[in-house]
């Protein structure tokens, strides 16, 4: 699989909104995106975990911040 890197822009507003600094974006939008795809059954909990590089208790944790239900 071929990796994809996009460019961009959020007001400061949005960062400021989610609590999120500067660094951690790209990070926490891979997260927030696979989460969604996992919540619409579109990937596995074994596919989701892969693709942010989490063991099963991580990912469940995520999943609970992102009210995925397991």
């Amino acid at each position: 699989m071929n990796d994809k890197h996009f460019e961009v822009e959020l007001p400061e507003a949005v960062l400021t909104g989610f609590g999120w600094q500067e660094a951690e974006v790209p990070e926490r939008v891979r997260e927030a995106l696979v989460m969604e795809l996992l919540r619409l059954d579109r990937l596995s909990e074994t596919e989701a975990a892969g693709f942010l590089g989490l063991n099963r208790r991580e990912l469940l944790d995520t999943m609970g911040r992102y009210h995925v239900p397991v």
